[in-house]
């Protein structure tokens, strides 16, 4: 089959399917989405605190393969289509030391993070490749995938099996003009972990550590998924997008003086 242009792809009332979408990152970059022109598929365990404008929810437990089968199926027929995917569903266990972390977490971490990801890029790009769609699939990994982050072993490894799987899904899927990349936050501010970073000390180590000197915002990586969204990024696929405030850079606190 021959490649597709992607060159005409816009957001404006394009199907987008958002997973995680009940809060923090999930809902900012399905708002975000709509205030583009997207229809947007809001998809969590729970029912997000507002519903973008024009968009609906669809309540499943993605950890789930029926499920979240069933969650794009829903997605797609009520938008009509969906050419747009944002993954922002993970999972985060306990902390504890590598030689403490249980089986169980492991296997939590990738059925979560890794396959339950993997279940709706497949689902959604089946559907894109039937209706010669061309589409683009965004998912959120975390600077865990390239750097480990102690007492995480289980989501560290689960979060660089997604960066890989979104490479390969990348390279299977170019001939369709299905782009998949993906987008790699630094420490970002949610509800889920404001009362992590309410620890002065934690929160002081962390802004020592990242160059722009902050926290990153829900809308940090909204703009990033947007970016790779829409036509801007026609030639972009199977890339990982860090928005991490410099952190990967370098060590901004070394001093060789």
């Amino acid at each position: 089959m021959s490649k597709r242009e992607t060159s005409d792809f816009s957001l404006a009332s394009v199907g987008a399917l958002v997973t995680g979408a009940a809060g923090g990152i999930g809902l900012e970059v399905a708002e975000a989405l709509a205030s583009a022109g997207a229809r947007v598929a809001c998809a969590d365990l729970t029912e997000p605190a507002k519903v973008p404008e024009g968009g609906f929810v669809i309540v499943r437990d993605l950890s789930s393969p029926d499920a979240a089968r069933d969650c794009v199926a829903v997605a797609a027929e009520e938008l009509g289509g969906i050419r747009v995917v944002v993954n922002c569903i993970g999972l985060l266990v306990s902390n504890r030391p590598a030689q403490e972390v249980e089986l169980s977490d492991l296997t939590a971490s990738f059925a979560v993070n890794a396959g339950a990801v993997f279940l709706v890029c497949q689902e959604a790009a089946r559907r894109m490749i039937a209706t010669k769609s061309a589409g683009a699939i965004t998912n959120i990994t975390s600077l865990a995938e390239s750097t480990a982050l102690p007492s995480q072993a289980a989501y560290t490894a689960s979060k660089g099996a997604l960066a890989s799987l979104t490479r390969a899904l990348a390279i299977d899927w170019a001939r369709y003009g299905i782009r998949v990349n993906s987008i790699a936050p630094g420490p970002v501010e949610t509800p889920l972990t404001q009362d992590f970073y309410a620890n002065e000390q934690v929160r002081q180590r962390l802004l020592d550590r990242i160059p722009l000197g902050r926290l990153g915002r829900p809308s940090d990586i909204a703009n990033a998924a947007i970016f790779l969204s829409s036509s801007a990024s026609d030639f972009i696929t199977g890339h990982t997008l860090v928005v991490d405030g410099g952190w990967r850079a370098g060590e901004p606190t070394l001093s060789l003086d």
